[in-house]
């Protein structure tokens, strides 16, 4: 790693608007500074990249853009907490966006893991009832 590359990891990680500032901004339903700072984390790189774009698609979807929230999903997969939640939370744009076909294979898929959490799965089939 360059010197320069570690400063850039360091700033990234210590200056506000930082992954957790957006982690903070989400919990307190403050969603368009989440996705903001999100994005910025995002911007700067480093190993927590693709979680900082799964963040601001969550953001987005929860700003009631679900359209925007799963271009971002589908571009951030690899920031998802689980491959379950990223099917999941991926369904729920698409139910959203009126897909239903697709939103219901993106639930079953998130259902399919057995270490997926019960209230999750439960919408989940909720969701595949009325699609």
């Amino acid at each position: 790693m360059t010197p320069a590359v570690a400063v850039a990891l360091l700033l990234a990680t210590a200056l506000p608007g930082g992954l957790d500032e957006a982690r903070r901004a989400f919990a307190a339903g403050d969603h368009a500074s989440a996705e903001r700072l999100a994005l910025e984390a995002a911007a700067a790189g480093g190993p927590g990249e693709a979680e900082a774009r799964y963040l601001a698609a969550l953001a987005r979807f929860r700003a009631g853009r679900p359209a925007e929230a799963l271009d971002l999903l589908d571009a951030a997969a690899a920031g998802a907490d689980s491959a379950a939640a990223w099917h999941f939370n991926r369904g729920a744009c698409l139910y959203e966006l009126g897909r239903s076909g697709e939103a219901e294979a993106a639930f079953l898929e998130a259902a399919r893991d057995p270490a997926f959490r019960s209230e999750e799965r439960r919408v989940g089939k909720e969701c595949i009832a009325v699609c």
